[in-house]
C-alpha cells in the first residue's frame, strides 16, 4: 500500500493555496535554481520517501489542472449507497495521486527505454485522454526540436474538447504560471502548436527558439497522415473508433524507427465495443502485440489466460472514483462488489438483454469484456485470438496456403490450377465497403487419393452459406468450407460474392466435385438448388439432416435438400462449433502431454477473425457454413448409430425360408435312418 503520496505533489498543493510555485522575484537566481530542478523533475523523475515518480507523473501531478470530482472513500467505509453518488460537481483543480496512474506512467516510461510501443485497453473515465495531453506538454517542454503527434480517426476527439484542446490549456498554463514559457510566434493554431519565434538577424527574419511541436492529425482518410514525419511520440486515442487503426498503425511505425532503433513511442489507448465495427483492429493490436513491436504483458485479467500475452490493461475497479483512499491506493474489492451490484441491478431491470452487454462493454473487468461480451460469443476467444496471433505472425503457415482456379480437364475432370496472379482470397474481417469482395478459392489441403487417383466418397464433407442476389443490400458474402472427417479440419475456404450468384455455384460445385463432397447449405434462398438442378449435381446436396427433428420436436418441415437455419438450430449449432473447437487432438506423438485443440489447426485468418468477433444476431458467414458442417458430421454420426442398433440379419431371416416346403418334418432326424 502506497503512503505519504502528498509528498509528490507540495508544488501543486503550494500554486492551491497561494497562486504561486515560486515566492523568490522572477529572474534571481533562487528563481532560476527553483525553476532548473523542477524541469529536473519533469524530465528525469522524482524521489521522495521512498517513493519515485517518473518525469511525465511528476509534471501532470504539479503543473497539469484537470476536471476533478472530489469524491474519496475511505477505506474502512462500505459500499457507496445511490444517495452519495448524488450531488459532486466537478472542479478545476491539480490531479490528485492514483496507485493505476503510477503504474500507467511507468509504463510508459520502460516502453521509452526498451524501445516498444504501448496498447493500452481501459475502462471509461479514467482521465487518459487528461494523461495523454500531459504527456505530450511535457515533453514539448522538455525536450528541444520534439514532435509529439496527437492522431484520431475523427477530429472531434482531437479539438475543440479533445486531446489537443486539453495540450494547449497546460501550454497555456504553462506559460501564464512557470517560469517555462514559450513564444508560439511561427505556428500556434488550434491543431498544431510550435516553440519558436521570429528574430530579424541582420535584417534577415530568422526562426529561433525551443522548437518543439504538439500537432494534432486525423487519420480518417489517410492511414498515412504521419507518413515524412519524425516524431518522438504518437498518440492513437480512442481506439475503439478507429476503423483504419492497424493500417495507420503500421504506416505510422517507419516515422520512429529507424532499423533496429526505435527513435519514438507510439501509445495506442481505448475502450472495447462491438466486434464488428472498429475495434477489430484493437483488438488485434491488443492481443497480439509481440509482431507490432508493442510491449507484451502477461495476460492476469482473462479467466484462463495465465501464460499468454497481451497489452496493457486498466479494469474498471482500479481507480473507480468513490473507491480510492486518501494515499490514492484502489479499494479494489469494494469496487468491484459495487460495480458487480449494478451489473445485476441492470439485468433485472433492463428490457433489452443488450443494455447489460453494453454497459459492461464500457466498465469491463477483463479485456474479453471490454472487447467480446457484447457480443454474447460462446466460444473460446482467448485461445482463438493466440492462434490468430501465430498464424498471422508466421509467414510459414500464410505462404502454405494454395489460391488458384478449379478447371475442368478434357475428359470433364475437375483439376487445380494454381493462380495468384489475378485471385485473390478475401483476408479481412469485416470485410471494409468498397473493398473488392469477388473472393476466390483457398486449398489449405488438397483431397486424398487412391492409386487409382479417386478420393473415397464421405471423407470430405461441407457447409455452404450461401447469397442469391448478384447486388448485395447488406454486405453479405457466400462462404463455403469443406471439412476432412478423418483428420478434423478445416482443408478448404471459398468465400466471397463474384459479379453473378452463377458465378459462385459454379465455383462450389466445382469444389464439391473436387473433394468428391456432399454440400449441408443453409436452403432459405433457392437459388443454390436451382442452379444445381439446372446442372444436373443435385446429388452433391446433402439431404435435410434427420438429427433437427430431434431439436426440434414439433417440426412439420418435409425432408429436402439442406436445412433452415433458425433461432434454435443456430444455437444448438453454435454450441457444436464450440464442441468442436475446444475438442482435444489425438494425433500428437506418442509420449507427448496434448494441449493442442482442434483449433489449433485453423489457417484461415478470417474464420479465427469470425469466430473471435461471433454474436447471434450479426452476419457470420463464414461461422455458419461451420455449423452446417457440423450439422452434417452430426447426422451421419446418428444414422451410423441408429443402423448399429439393428439386428444383424442373415439370408436365413428372410421370410422366403419360412414356407411349408422348408420346414422340417416332425420326425426329421429318425427319417434319416429310414
Amino acid at each position: 500500500m502506497l503512503a505519504n503520496t502528498i509528498l509528490l505533489r507540495d508544488e501543486a498543493i503550494r500554486f492551491e493555496k497561494t497562486g504561486i510555485y515560486c515566492k523568490d522575484p522572477w529572474g534571481s537566481p533562487a528563481w532560476k535554481l527553483y525553476w532548473q530542478e523542477q524541469l529536473k523533475r519533469c524530465k528525469e523523475g522524482y524521489s521522495v520517501g521512498g517513493m519515485r515518480v517518473t518525469g511525465n507523473h511528476y509534471f501532470y501531478l504539479n503543473f497539469c489542472k484537470i476536471s476533478l470530482t472530489s469524491s474519496v472513500l475511505l477505506e474502512n467505509e462500505s459500499v457507496v449507497k445511490d444517495k452519495k453518488e448524488k450531488g459532486f460537481s466537478k472542479k478545476s483543480s491539480f490531479p490528485d495521486f492514483w496507485d493505476g496512474d503510477m503504474e500507467y506512467f511507468n509504463i510508459v516510461e520502460k516502453c521509452e527505454k526498451e524501445g516498444k510501443h504501448l496498447c493500452l485497453g481501459k475502462t471509461r473515465r479514467r482521465g487518459y485522454s487528461f494523461k495523454s495531453a500531459a504527456i505530450c506538454a511535457n515533453k514539448y517542454n522538455t525536450v528541444r526540436e520534439s514532435l509529439s503527434i496527437i492522431g484520431a480517426f475523427e477530429t472531434k476527439y482531437l479539438y475543440p474538447k479533445g486531446t489537443m484542446t486539453m495540450t494547449n490549456t497546460y501550454l497555456n498554463f504553462l506559460n501564464a504560471s512557470t517560469g517555462w514559457a514559450k513564444k508560439s510566434q511561427v505556428i500556434n493554431k488550434v491543431n498544431h502548436r510550435k516553440a519558436s519565434y521570429i528574430e530579424n538577424v541582420k535584417g534577415i527574419p530568422v526562426e529561433k527558439g525551443y522548437k518543439s511541436e504538439v500537432m494534432a492529425i486525423s487519420y480518417k482518410d489517410n492511414p498515412d497522415s504521419a507518413r515524412g514525419k519524425d516524431p518522438s511520440l504518437v498518440l492513437l486515442e480512442e481506439a475503439g473508433k478507429f476503423s483504419n487503426l492497424k493500417a495507420s498503425f503500421i504506416a505510422t511505425r517507419p516515422s520512429v524507427e529507424d532499423g533496429i532503433h526505435t527513435t519514438g513511442l507510439i501509445i495506442i489507448y481505448g475502450t472495447g465495443g462491438s466486434m464488428e465495427s472498429s475495434t477489430a483492429d484493437f483488438c488485434d493490436l491488443f492481443y497480439n502485440p509481440e509482431p507490432y513491436n508493442i510491449m507484451a504483458f502477461e495476460n492476469i485479467w482473462d479467466e484462463g489466460a495465465r501464460g499468454t500475452s497481451c497489452g496493457f490493461f486498466v479494469p474498471d475497479y482500479i481507480n473507480k472514483v468513490g473507491f480510492i483512499d486518501k494515499e490514492g491506493n484502489s479499494i479494489q474489492d469494494k469496487a468491484r462488489q459495487y460495480e458487480e451490484a449494478k451489473r445485476g441491478e441492470i439485468s433485472k431491470t433492463a428490457k433489452d438483454r443488450k443494455t447489460l452487454s453494453k454497459y459492461i462493454v464500457e466498465y469491463p473487468f477483463t479485456p474479453q469484456e471490454a472487447f467480446f461480451l457484447s457480443t454474447g460469443n460462446i466460444f473460446p476467444v482467448v485461445d482463438l485470438k493466440h492462434r490468430l496471433g501465430h498464424v498471422e505472425a508466421s509467414s510459414r503457415i500464410r505462404n502454405a496456403d494454395f489460391i488458384g482456379e478449379l478447371l475442368f480437364d478434357e475428359e470433364g475432370k475437375v483439376m487445380w490450377k494454381e493462380n495468384k496472379e489475378s485471385v485473390y482470397p478475401i483476408t479481412e474481417f469485416p470485410l471494409k465497403a468498397g473493398n473488392p469482395c469477388e473472393g476466390g478459392i483457398v486449398i489449405f489441403s488438397h483431397p486424398y487419393t487412391d492409386e487409382n487417383g479417386h478420393t473415397p466418397p464421405n471423407l470430405y464433407i461441407s457447409g455452404v452459406d450461401p447469397y442469391d442476389h448478384d447486388a448485395s443490400q447488406t454486405g453479405s458474402l457466400g462462404s463455403t468450407l469443406v471439412y476432412d472427417r478423418l483428420n478434423k479440419k478445416i482443408v478448404a475456404e471459398y468465400t466471397g460474392r463474384p459479379p453473378t450468384s452463377k458465378e459462385y455455384y459454379e465455383n462450389v460445385r466445382r469444389l464439391l466435385l473436387y473433394y468428391n463432397s456432399k454440400a449441408l447449405y443453409e436452403n432459405e434462398r433457392k437459388g443454390m438448388f436451382d442452379y444445381f438442378e439446372y446442372k444436373s449435381s443435385l446429388h452433391l446436396l446433402y439431404d435435410e439432416p434427420e438429427i433437427i427433428h430431434d431439436i426440434i420436436q414439433d417440426s412439420k418441415v418435409t425432408r429436402k435438400k439442406g436445412m433452415h437455419m433458425t433461432k434454435p438450430l443456430k444455437e444448438y449449432g453454435e454450441e457444436m462449433v464450440n464442441s468442436w473447437l475446444i475438442e482435444k487432438r489425438q494425433d500428437e506423438p506418442f509420449g507427448t502431454e496434448n494441449n493442442l485443440f482442434n483449433l489449433h489447426l485453423l489457417r484461415s485468418i478470417p474464420l479465427l477473425k469470425e469466430l473471435i468477433a461471433y454474436n447471434s444476431d450479426g452476419n457470420f458467414d463464414r461461422v455458419i457454413a461451420m455449423i452446417l458442417i457440423m450439422y452434417y458430421e452430426a447426422d451421419i454420426r446418428k444414422q451410423k448409430a441408429e443402423l448399429a442398433k439393428r439386428p444383424i440379419k442373415t439370408v436365413m431371416d428372410d421370410p422366403f425360408w419360412s414356407r411349408g416346403l422348408f420346414k422340417k418334418p416332425v420326425n426329421y432326424e429318425s427319417s434319416l435312418f429310414l
